[in-house]
């Protein structure tokens, strides 16, 4: 006996997704009247959002996206204040340790950069900010395809645009620093066309049918639903994870290639904050790892004090090959070792928690995908925010700002109603 067909459940449109983009999308196609439903693999919402309690003290910590700005990322400050969460100023005060490839340890007061530069570094990071500045400058924000330097930056990796257009030196230090903590892969894996775009975007240097008779359709947990419109807000990478009939164009299905970073968090949640008292700013950094940079993420009307703690890129991944005591136990020795220059006792942390995006089935890394090096002026790299028939596309990588961040995310998923609602009025 064959199944009994599944009947469809009939919507204007359906948003695959429920991270910030896809919700933020939803407001607007609710507030038009159209019906809709979201659907989401993971067991919650808010995608590569998410907080937990920070210890038995209160308060919760962010293991996911966490910082905004009130200035430029409009949007989620607006919610931010429309939703009633109080926002914590990130400290910026005290001493910063910085940890060298030898091991070594010093400690300089907190600046913009994370590591010290005599005179002649800065000048000449000064000069190379001028040229990437430059460089941004002469880009096209809405098409990086045309900008005059495009062709010849988009057969170079980050990595390459230091050493050949930038004197290398520090610089090339730099923006393999500015490469791991914005994107969490190397400087050597990234297109420079496309971190180029990423700049310009606003972050700066400091199963699916289509073209169907009804449509199109998803099916997912026995359940089918018959729409007019998609809005898929699934990173480009899990797009061999989807099913699409007919197949997504070739165009499409190349961006599955683009590179998610390794990012990941441990956060050290302490009874009291020692390190500010000791005139330090919790935030360290380092050329090995496994802590590749920190920060100070203390709530202190909720009693919670902690450190965050970032494994970006090669240093991060190198430590997730490591079982989970052992992972836990390096961050430890690094951070017992980094304080333990500057302080005569690193009391123990009353919670360690962990978080490995790359390890997340429906995240497999963060922030977002990045190309690599001839994709961005190829009709695939003009391919990201396209249309493929009944489906359109949202999402943080989409976005033509703060690409990577939770603004852009809100942003793409404004843009993305905005054009469904537009097609189904016609």
């Amino acid at each position: 006996m064959s199944p009994t067909p599944i009947e469809p459940i009939d919507v204007d449109v359906v948003i695959v997704g429920a991270g910030l983009s896809g919700l933020r999308a939803a407001v607007d196609i609710h507030k038009c009247g159209l019906s809709y439903v979201i659907l989401e693999a993971m067991d919650r919402v808010g995608g590569k959002t998410l907080s937990v309690a920070a210890s038995p003290q209160g308060g919760v910590v962010d293991v996911g996206a966490a910082w905004i700005n009130d200035t430029s990322q409009v949007e989620m400050y607006r919610l931010a204040k429309e939703f009633g969460f109080e926002l914590i100023e990130q400290t910026a005060t005290g001493l910063n340790l910085y940890q060298d490839s030898k091991q070594k340890t010093v400690s300089f007061p907190y600046s913009g950069m994370p590591f010290p530069l005599d005179d002649k570094q800065q000048a000449h990071l000064y000069e190379a900010f001028g040229h990437m500045a430059a460089l941004v400058e002469r880009s096209d924000s809405k098409l990086p395809w045309l900008g005059p330097d495009a062709k010849r930056l988009d057969v170079l990796t980050l990595a390459e645009l230091g050493e050949k257009e930038i004197r290398g030196g520090i610089s090339s230090v730099v923006l393999n620093v500015v490469s791991r903590a914005c994107l969490g892969l190397e400087s050597s894996e990234v297109g420079a066309l496309p971190v180029i775009d990423y700049v310009n975007a606003g972050t700066g240097l400091e199963n699916i049918s289509s073209d169907l008779k009804d449509g199109a359709q998803y099916l997912r947990n026995s359940q089918a639903y018959r729409c007019k419109k998609v809005l898929l807000s699934v990173p480009s990478t899990l797009y061999p994870l989807i099913e699409f009939t007919p197949s997504l164009p070739a165009t499409k299905e190349a961006l599955s290639k683009s590179k998610l970073g390794y990012y990941s968090k441990t956060i050290l949640v302490f009874e009291k904050p020692w390190w500010r008292d000791a005139g330090f700013s919790g935030s360290i950094a380092s050329e090995t790892g496994p802590i590749v940079f920190s920060r100070d993420t203390c709530v202190p009307d909720d009693k919670q004090y902690s450190i965050t703690c970032f494994h970006v890129a090669e240093p991060g991944r190198q430590w997730s090959k490591l079982q989970a005591d052992d992972r836990r136990e390096a961050v430890l020795k690094q951070f017992r070792a980094m304080f333990n220059t500057v302080v005569d006792d690193v009391p123990e942390p009353i919670n360690i928690i962990e978080k490995e995006w790359t390890k997340d089935l429906w995240a497999r890394g963060a922030p977002s995908p990045v190309m690599g090096p001839g994709v961005l002026t190829s009709d695939a790299g003009k391919a990201v925010r396209e249309p493929v028939g009944h489906i359109n596309f949202i999402g943080t990588e989409t976005s033509l700002v703060w690409k990577g961040y939770m603004e852009g995310a809100v942003q793409a998923g404004i843009k993305g109603a905005k054009e469904v609602i537009a097609d189904l009025a016609e």
